[in-house]
């Protein structure tokens, strides 16, 4: 039987970095549904909606964050086996470790020691 997987994708980047650019070439005639925000919006919504990313990551079963501020580079991901990833440490932005993974850690959600949790240098 096939497993119907929950899967979330966030692009996140300043007005302008290309974040439709990224929907329509990635998401564009799949039955995901798509969701616009205003850019007025984002920015009132922005603590909020970030705030909102652990709880997200545990309860979809695929997660991938990806940082558009220069190119689209994925720096999160919860894998089909529920392996969490941090990608690209080098060029990965602090607001990463902000709403994603000091607040898993809060929430015993990760161990920086388990091995599930592992950090990868490998730009994607």
């Amino acid at each position: 039987m096939m497993k119907n997987n929950k899967e979330i994708w966030v692009f996140a980047g300043p007005n302008g970095s290309g974040k439709s650019t990224i929907v329509s070439k990635y998401m564009d005639g799949s039955e995901i549904p798509k969701y616009y925000i205003t850019p007025d919006n984002i920015i009132s919504r922005y603590e909020r909606s970030m705030s909102l990313l652990p709880s997200i990551i545990e309860v979809a079963d695929i997660v991938k964050v990806y940082d558009n501020s220069v190119n689209p580079t994925l720096v999160f991901e919860k894998n089909e086996d529920g392996k969490l990833i941090l990608h690209n440490r080098e060029r990965r932005h602090s607001w990463v470790d902000k709403y994603i993974t000091i607040p898993l850690k809060e929430n015993g959600i990760i161990d920086i020691t388990d091995l599930g949790f592992f950090d990868s240098n490998e730009v994607k």
